[in-house]
């Protein structure tokens, strides 16, 4: 396991903060969240059909009802989230970066997409509860093909909204 499993835990301890704080009705915010369990792991090898890329973490489940029930489960792998090489780092951050915020980036860049990746996974998969219009129907059941890709910007935003607190 890695040191960031601390991390991790702290921010897993603090999710109902951060659901207080969602910027949606208070009729989609969960009332009670459980501590998501979070760990940072680096891993060896990896098989399955994601590839030739990996994910940096994965969340496990994204039932709206097993969510609901018993909370969500998150493993970040930890090397490969900060896998690439010194120089396509440092070309990345010329073509991307103002000249000015360079050696920021160049230095806590790392942090910074570690932490982005924890509060998507942690914080915005674990976010959120359907509308009672559904009356207990999955999310998935009603939107289809489409609710992955819909349920990675939600906690996208959810990364971006919670990002700059200070906590």
């Amino acid at each position: 396991f890695c040191v960031d499993s601390e991390k991790l835990d702290k921010l897993s301890q603090n999710a109902m903060y951060f659901e207080g704080k969602m910027p949606w009705k208070d009729a989609w915010k969960r009332a009670k969240v459980e501590p998501p369990v979070a760990i940072a792991v680096n891993t060896i090898l990896q098989t399955g059909d994601s590839g030739p890329i990996s994910p940096a973490a994965y969340n496990l489940p994204n039932s709206d009802e097993i969510r609901r029930t018993h909370g969500s489960k998150n493993v970040m792998l930890q090397n490969v989230m900060l896998a690439a090489s010194p120089e396509l780092k440092q070309k990345t951050i010329e073509i991307s970066y103002l000249p000015e915020d360079q050696e920021l980036i160049g230095k806590y860049g790392d942090a910074g997409r570690q932490w982005w990746v924890y509060l998507h996974e942690v914080i915005g998969h674990g976010s959120g509860q359907a509308d009672e219009s559904l009356k207990g129907e999955e999310p998935s059941a009603r939107i289809g093909d489409t609710y992955n890709a819909l349920e990675e910007c939600r906690a996208e935003s959810v990364a971006l909204y919670q990002f700059p607190d200070p906590k």
